[in-house]
């Protein structure tokens, strides 16, 4: 019941501008909003074995293994 009344909410706010809020109230809410953003945000760290080296280059020879006949 109270997922639906708040769904229900969202659904309308989507529907409404912000042009009939005072500038004061939206700096407020510009600033809470921030806040509870900053709040949520967490850092990624990646942790592992660095690889210097991911792979080994062959040099390109024209050897007949190198050659495709199709």
């Amino acid at each position: 019941m109270w997922s639906e009344q708040l769904e229900s909410v969202r659904e309308e706010l989507k529907k409404r501008g912000l042009s009939d809020i005072p500038t004061p109230k939206l700096i407020e809410l510009l600033d809470t909003l921030s806040e509870k953003l900053k709040s949520e945000a967490y850092r990624v760290e990646f942790k592992g074995q660095k690889i210097e080296k991911p792979y080994e280059v062959k040099e390109f020879t024209n050897s007949a293994q190198d050659i495709w006949y199709g």
